[in-house]
């Protein structure tokens, strides 16, 4: 990695322009920016969830999972659970770096992972908080062992 300052003079006072460049976006890349958003101050900490009769707002430390069905998605928090329409794209790209997509169907939260358990044909099943699990697929165990460290 390569960290320099390069001064521009097209910058106004106190602006700042921020670029990360690599050979392709992975969920480290992801992660460094939303670290470079909170430090900024420009991150949030709450997803807006619209449902038939209100929007509402989910703490970040709340949410365990998210999970898709089609176009529904069924957020799971510690107190509810939520159902909603969209698709998963969309949702990761606005969630903080505590969250890591695990398949095609699913988001967690590590803040809520309690542990991986093997599963079928390679795959890993999430155990989280209030009993929750999840299948984590072989495409995406790579990624979340880099998130984890291990």
């Amino acid at each position: 990695m390569h960290v320099s300052f390069e001064p521009d003079t097209n910058l106004g006072p106190g602006e700042i322009s921020i670029a990360v460049r690599a050979a392709e976006q992975t969920p480290a890349i992801t992660a460094l920016i939303h670290d470079i958003h909170r430090l900024v101050g420009k991150s949030r900490t709450v997803l807006p969830v619209r449902t038939n009769d209100r929007v509402l707002m989910l703490k970040y430390q709340n949410i365990i999972l998210i999970e898709v069905n089609r176009e529904v998605l069924t957020i799971t928090t510690t107190d509810q659970t939520i159902t909603t329409r969209g698709h998963l794209h969309q949702i990761v790209q606005e969630l903080g770096p505590t969250f890591v997509q695990v398949s095609r169907y699913a988001i967690l939260n590590l803040d809520h992972l309690q542990a991986l358990e093997a599963g079928f044909s390679g795959a890993m099943v999430a155990r989280l908080s209030a009993n929750h699990r999840t299948t984590v697929s072989r495409r995406y165990l790579k990624q979340l062992e880099q998130r984890l460290g291990i």
